[in-house]
């Protein structure tokens, strides 16, 4: 009777136990999944050091979270903290080696670092785990434009769009490509097609107005003033609006559009070369030899030159 009655308690402790530990592994797993979503909140609101941290605190409850290990090395990204971020999506991969974000992120991450032969193989990577990803033949276009093949650019952008004909962005690099090769034309019809898709692209507007070279300057001036209007912290777009005002003898808008530009960024040597331009036009030599001095200062040494991203 009494070995029994032991047997029973000991069951019961047993019971207990298992129901403790089940109990405490399920807190842990709710933590941990707490922990997540307010670290992907916080990443959102570019709160990067908080996301961070809720991520870890995740990580540690759940040490095969893949998706925090994800999400940390987004956000260590966010703060430039390149290293550590690939170290997170390699480990994210290692968990699971199906999930398609942390190699996109990883590659985009290497691509940044001009490593191109790792960042290449986690783009295909993407591909071999959904052929269909027309935002990985987005990935390796941008990748082949930074090694300057814009034919093979253009090749991995139009495959892109063939998968998925209303992607935006196929088309504005498809376009930025098309521009570097010097057909105008062609581009124009891209970021015309991205506007057709994304009437707030910022982009578009700034690339059909770079494409449209001296050929419509009313026109080119009303595409930078489109872009400015969705994106006013780009110091370009209001220098290259300043030269298309300069070539219209609108000498007081292209002044404030190189003020702004400058305002935006002073070490802007190419718009401190276009201001002078202005000021010689005007009369005030002692102004524009000022000028002149600080874009050489700068390394700046051609003015009136319309500018894009890879001749800034």
């Amino acid at each position: 009777m009494k070995r029994s009655i032991r047997s029973l308690l000991f069951i019961l402790l047993c019971s207990a136990f298992i129901a403790e530990a089940q109990t405490t592994a399920n807190n842990n797993l709710n933590s941990a999944e707490t922990f997540f979503n307010s670290g992907v909140t916080k990443s959102l609101a570019m709160d990067y050091d908080g996301s961070i941290l809720d991520l870890t605190k995740a990580i540690e409850l759940k040490p095969d979270y893949y998706f925090a290990f994800t999400e940390r090395g987004i956000s260590k990204a966010k703060k430039n903290d390149l290293q550590g971020a690939i170290a997170d999506l390699t480990k994210a991969i290692e968990l699971n080696p199906k999930v398609i974000k942390p190699y996109r992120f990883r590659g985009f991450i290497r691509l940044r670092l001009n490593d191109f032969e790792t960042a290449l193989s986690d783009f295909n990577k993407v591909l071999e785990i959904n052929p269909r990803s027309f935002q990985a033949y987005n990935d390796r276009g941008i990748l082949r434009a930074k090694q300057k093949d814009f034919e093979g650019a253009i090749a991995e952008f139009t495959k892109a769009l063939e998968i998925n004909p209303k992607s935006s962005l196929a088309y504005v690099y498809r376009g930025n490509a098309l521009v570097e090769l010097k057909d105008f034309e062609g581009a124009i019809a891209n970021f015309t097609r991205t506007i057709e898709l994304n009437p707030r692209s910022a982009q578009a507007y700034f690339g059909r107005a770079y494409a449209r070279r001296d050929n419509d300057l009313d026109a080119t001036i009303a595409d930078y003033t489109k872009s400015i209007e969705f994106d006013s912290k780009r110091p370009m777009t209001y220098s290259n609006r300043g030269l298309a005002q300069f070539k219209k003898k609108n000498y007081n808008e292209a002044l404030a559009d190189f003020n702004k530009a400058i305002e935006l960024d002073p070490n802007y040597g190419q718009a401190y070369l276009n201001r002078a331009c202005v000021y010689r036009e005007l009369g005030k030599i002692e102004l524009a030899e000022a000028d002149e001095k600080k874009g050489a200062s700068l390394k700046s040494k051609n003015p009136l030159q319309v500018l894009t991203e890879d001749n800034q």
